[in-house]
């Protein structure tokens, strides 16, 4: 066995070993959408100066996980609207997911979450939490369109 080969067995066995790393993989991947988000899809936005991001760092606690570290993706509107994602872990699903609100009206939520299309592979879809039977792909068109409906809120 290689060196390499042995490193990456210890590797794996820590990984195994750690409780949390499927959690922490789930953290990272809403992590990503939040900057894929704000670096991307609407990144020429902030360019032209018609948006702004701030990334708000905080502590969470949960019961079943324990503490954790996350990150709020806040986008600001130029009429003083603020839309706030926000990483929830979910009890029920054991998994993490995004809600996304303006922030003066929290009730009307846009719930993201992974669907897993195979071992490997998964996709971001949303519902509307006061229509949680009808999933949509969570792309930067779909975004657009919610971002719309916002602004006239």
């Amino acid at each position: 066995m290689t060196f390499k080969e042995k490193l990456k067995n210890l590797k794996r066995e820590h990984e195994q070993s750690d409780i949390k790393f499927p959690l922490k993989n789930l953290l990272k991947s809403v992590d990503e959408l939040q900057h894929t988000i704000s670096d991307i899809w609407l990144n020429e936005y902030k360019k032209e100066g018609l948006l702004k991001f701030k990334f708000v760092y905080v502590k969470r606690q949960n019961h079943r996980i324990g503490k954790y570290k996350t990150s709020n993706l806040e986008i600001y509107l130029i009429n003083n609207k603020n839309i706030v994602f926000t990483p929830v872990f979910s009890n029920s699903s054991l998994n993490f997911r995004l809600e996304c609100y303006l922030e003066n009206n929290p009730i009307d939520k846009i719930i993201i979450i992974s669907k897993h299309l195979n071992e490997n592979e998964f996709e971001w879809v949303f519902y509307r939490s006061l229509i949680p039977d009808i999933f949509y792909s969570f792309t930067k068109k779909e975004l657009e369109k919610i971002i719309e409906s916002w602004l006239l809120k």
